[in-house]
């Protein structure tokens, strides 16, 4: 098999929906103003950069050289439920989580579902043995954003 040398171009379109809609109406492949990329390894973008200073910047130390330890920070898999805005939204569902209700209905009510690793009904019991009021904790959920969690 031959070995086929391909072409990437990119095409932006910025402006409200509307006019969106009415640039397609208007225009095609053919008519719009596509700028060829040459993507470069190993990361291959798909939209245009500027890699002037590349060189530079690679003289600088990769974080994983600087730092010796890493992670990508708390892993809940279920955020939704477990981080809220503020101290009383995460008390309100930490209310219904422990309340008397069924667990189906805790489970559609704060759209939860059990996974390998984690049920609900042994969660529910557990979090009932203990005082969860004072286990919400103020918690940078993202960078510069501060919310509350239930830990």
């Amino acid at each position: 098999m031959g070995s086929k040398k391909c072409r990437v171009f990119y095409a932006d379109l910025w402006g409200l929906r509307e006019e969106k809609y009415d640039y397609l109406l208007k225009n095609d492949v053919t008519t719009t103003g596509w700028q060829e990329l040459q993507p470069i390894a190993p990361y291959y973008f798909f939209v245009p950069k500027d890699f002037s200073l590349q060189d530079e910047y690679e003289k600088f130390c990769k974080i994983t050289e600087i730092f010796r330890e890493w992670s990508s920070g708390v892993q809940t898999h279920r955020d939704h439920f477990i981080v809220g805005f503020t101290e009383e939204e995460v008390r309100q569902k930490m209310q219904i989580f422990t309340g008397g209700l069924p667990d189906e209905l805790v489970r559609q009510g704060l759209n939860l579902r059990d996974t390998r690793d984690w049920k609900i009904q042994p969660a529910r019991e557990s979090v009932k043995e203990i005082d969860w009021t004072k286990c919400i904790r103020l918690y940078s959920y993202r960078p510069f954003s501060n919310s509350k969690q239930f830990f």
